[in-house]
């Protein structure tokens, strides 16, 4: 997915405790005429929304270090904010304008397929699926919508302006579903 990732190879895959993966892999780039050769540990965690990585030191690497983290924010169930941070030293000494051109030119193929991928599952979760599968993905989005919080300077979402006769009207259904002894 990452222009310039000639290859990556994963060498370790394992379960850590709890739910966190570690994966160490093998990376081979090409980057502004170099081409590189370095080993990576993620560890990545599901239920943070979160994954680090930093250089495998147990390994010779064409980089001298290299550290960072990938953070999805939730907003909702078809949507999410995306963070990204990295700082990578190269080994040797490299003139700055070099090192600014390689560092642009990096964080831009290491972001840039992130809006690409998400717009195809994006699409493909639009597409398919049974009716089942749409109608609890509908039911979803309206659920989100509504208990949003209202943004800066729009008006507040249909629970905010109506909460309590929402309230109200769910209680009324549910008291009208309960069995009332008989009156004697």
């Amino acid at each position: 997915m990452v222009q310039g990732v000639d290859s990556c190879v994963n060498y370790v895959s394992h379960d850590e405790a709890d739910g966190v993966r570690l994966l160490k892999s093998k990376y081979k780039i090409q980057a502004a005429g170099l081409r590189m050769t370095y080993f990576m540990t993620h560890r990545y965690d599901p239920a943070q929304h979160c994954m680090v990585f930093h250089l495998d030191y147990s390994k010779q690497s064409d980089l001298d270090d290299s550290v960072g983290y990938w953070f999805a924010q939730p907003r909702g169930p078809a949507a999410c904010r995306v963070f990204y941070s990295t700082e990578c030293k190269l080994r040797g000494w490299v003139p700055a304008p070099v090192y600014n051109v390689l560092t642009k030119k990096a964080l831009s193929q290491a972001t840039t397929w992130v809006s690409t991928e998400a717009l195809k599952e994006w699409s493909l979760t639009q597409r398919g699926g049974s009716p089942s599968q749409r109608l609890v993905r509908f039911v979803s989005d309206v659920r989100s919508s509504l208990l949003q919080p209202p943004l800066a300077g729009s008006r507040p979402g249909l629970i905010s302006r109506g909460g309590r006769a929402a309230v109200n009207f769910v209680g009324a259904i549910r008291n009208s579903q309960k069995v009332l002894p008989p009156m004697i």
